[in-house]
């Protein structure tokens, strides 16, 4: 009888311990959209680009998020006008606690910012957050290019 009590006893905790397992590979899949896309399929990437940057958005945050998209396969045109809209953007005036998101082909993203941010206005920025979600061969370029604006820069690797 104890050695059925034993096994019994084993049996119990395999059972206990294979439900915890169970729950956490249920956490981790809980967001698909968390998995870095392989190809350059832009749905999959405005997917990833969303729920990475609510990671990064503070629980209080207001209605004051913008997120810059450069899809792969972007035409010059395409890039130009967000390169526009985005220095007509920082020329009105970007409201403190506003949360900024440059994502999408990381090169075409960086070269947005570069030229957006290209005549910086020390201190414009300031209590603004800028996220760039990208390839870490690019962080150096963004930084360069928004720290002057004097804004709080996140960067989240893509690789």
């Amino acid at each position: 009888m104890s050695r059925f009590l034993h096994v019994a006893l084993i049996a119990a905790a395999a059972v206990f311990a294979l439900s915890g397992c169970e729950e956490k590979v249920e956490e981790v899949a809980a967001d698909p959209a968390l998995t870095v896309p392989t190809g350059q399929n832009n749905d999959e990437w405005k997917a990833y680009v969303i729920a990475t940057a609510k990671t990064y958005i503070p629980k209080d945050q207001g209605g004051r998020v913008f997120t810059t998209y450069a899809e792969f396969g972007q035409e010059e045109e395409k890039t130009e006008r967000m390169i526009q809209n985005t220095i007509n953007f920082l020329s009105a005036g970007v409201a403190k606690g506003t949360f900024l998101a440059f994502a999408g082909d990381s090169a075409l993203a960086r070269r947005v910012i570069e030229e957006a941010f290209a005549e910086p206005e020390e201190g414009k920025l300031k209590e603004v957050t800028i996220l760039f979600i990208g390839n870490p061969e690019d962080e150096a370029a963004v930084r360069a290019a928004i720290e002057p604006w004097g804004p709080t820069v996140l960067f989240h690797s893509v690789k």
